[in-house]
């Protein structure tokens, strides 16, 4: 008979607890994605929290299954205060996924944020920063996407597909920010994220029903410093960076055959390393590229071998073009967004005194290079070649 008790009392603690703790959930409004903006000298904070609600009797609930909230304050504390006074439940950061800052915060002081989200316990340190340009946050995060009902999981996954399938942009986590902060020698990159359109944004599931949406959400190119502002890298560059970083898992590049057509290669295999020779004051990039020819519109034949060597000599030379591009743009722009100064301190602490001297002015500038890139066709595919034999294309 004990036995019994102590199961019946065991189950409805149990039980009792979970209702508890459900309840607990249920009051918490869990943020999937912050905005941070400057509006007449004071922050803007918009703040994007899931909408859960109750099935109806006729069916699904068909409202947005999101809700966003603004909040404006002198600091970014002052702002999320004011967040919260007009929200019915308490914020809940620890699931937040994306932070999207705006060109303003980034190019004055980013130092009041990083200090907010640092002292917040509550705050993900892996939640990746994106970087709005021409838009606000507050008006990318109010745009209702396909796919997906909630924006934050859209931007989310079609940052992730960029970055395994297209190799232009970049993943960035608030952790990863504060890290190229407080190191000498390299300097920050971003991701762009932007509207299309300019038509007025519509707020509502009705824009679902269209084929076309009005305005949609793209991210952009790779975003660097230049002179302490933010400027965008063009698609190739950006790619390259990527390369360099040995951030790409996939990329494509269309070059241009003699009789004004193109064919395109998929990235297969990549492996960059960047060394560095203090006497000679050189670095060192070699960069090892595995490619796939996934379309070809050009009359010379994939079975000539003198063909395959000048497809990639042509990889080759645009790819090195774009390395030196990237190499004088830094200098140009006095920002080591490659990495440069990191990679020299990691092989020869002593060759310079970050501490006490400006690395942009004294010691980039004087660096000669040294580029080396190998080129593997992997995947070159006859079908066009056999046709052409029997005499079926010209």
């Amino acid at each position: 008979m004990k036995i019994v008790k102590f199961v019946i009392i065991t189950t409805l603690f149990i039980i009792l607890t979970g209702c508890e703790t459900h309840r607990e959930i249920s009051d918490l409004g869990m943020v999937s994605a912050m905005g941070i903006e400057k509006i007449d000298n004071e922050y803007l904070i918009s703040v994007q929290v899931a909408n859960i609600k109750k099935s109806t009797k006729m069916g699904t609930d068909n409202s947005s299954k999101v809700t966003l909230y603004k909040g404006t304050g002198k600091t970014s504390f002052e702002a999320i205060r004011d967040v919260s006074n007009k929200s019915s439940k308490k914020l809940y950061f620890p699931h937040i996924k994306l932070i999207i800052l705006s060109d303003e915060i980034i190019n004055e002081n980013p130092k009041q944020i990083i200090d907010f989200f640092t002292r917040d316990n509550e705050g993900n340190m892996n939640a990746y920063i994106l970087v709005s340009v021409e838009n606000k946050p507050s008006e990318i995060l109010s745009t209702i996407t396909s796919f997906e009902d909630v924006p934050a999981e859209y931007i989310y996954n079609s940052l992730l597909l960029s970055k395994d399938n297209y190799g232009n942009t970049n993943v960035l986590t608030f952790e990863d920010y504060v890290n190229y902060l407080i190191k000498a020698g390299i300097d920050p990159t971003f991701t762009k994220i932007s509207l299309t359109n300019n038509k007025k944004i519509k707020n509502n599931t009705e824009i679902l029903n269209e084929i076309e949406l009005p305005t949609y959400i793209k991210l952009g190119n790779i975003l660097v410093f230049n002179n302490k502002k933010l400027t965008e890298l063009n698609e190739e560059e950006s790619m390259v960076l990527n390369l360099l970083k040995n951030n790409s898992s996939n990329s494509t590049i269309s070059l241009k055959c003699d009789n004004n057509k193109y064919y395109t290669l998929e990235l297969a295999n990549s492996s960059s390393k960047i060394d560095f020779n203090s006497k000679k004051d050189e670095i060192s990039i070699n960069l090892n590229l595995t490619y796939n020819i996934s379309e070809y519109n050009c009359k010379e034949s994939l079975l000539d071998n003198q063909n395959l060597n000048n497809i990639k000599d042509n990889i080759s030379n645009k790819i090195k073009y774009n390395v030196n591009s990237l190499i004088k743009k830094q200098i140009e722009y006095k920002s080591d967004f490659i990495g440069f100064g990191e990679i020299i301190k990691s092989k020869n602490k002593g060759y310079f005194d970050f501490n006490n001297k400006n690395w942009m002015k004294e010691g980039l500038p004087k660096l000669k290079y040294k580029i080396n890139i190998e080129i593997k066709l992997e995947d070159k595919g006859d079908l066009l070649n056999r046709i052409k034999k029997e005499g079926k294309y010209e």
